[in-house]
């Protein structure tokens, strides 16, 4: 006898989880890629203006030694 508490499913039949992951169905698989691709387009900016501003300072300090 089925207890009152659990909810009869609409289909019939009754979906029991597999004991491990059907890897032909590829959208219920985990993600598993750990470092996404938007993390190296951020770092490659962040190093390009980094390099930028480097150079900027750099030639500022220069021109500030010619003037003294």
């Amino acid at each position: 006898m089925l207890s009152k508490l659990k909810k009869k499913s609409d289909s019939g039949e009754v979906k029991v989880p597999a004991w491990h992951r059907d890897f032909r169905n590829s959208d219920e698989l985990p993600d598993v890629k750990p470092i996404r691709t938007a993390f190296f387009i951020n770092g490659l900016a962040i190093l390009v203006t980094t390099a930028a501003l480097i150079n900027f300072v750099h030639q500022e300090y220069q021109l500030y030694g010619l003037r003294s």
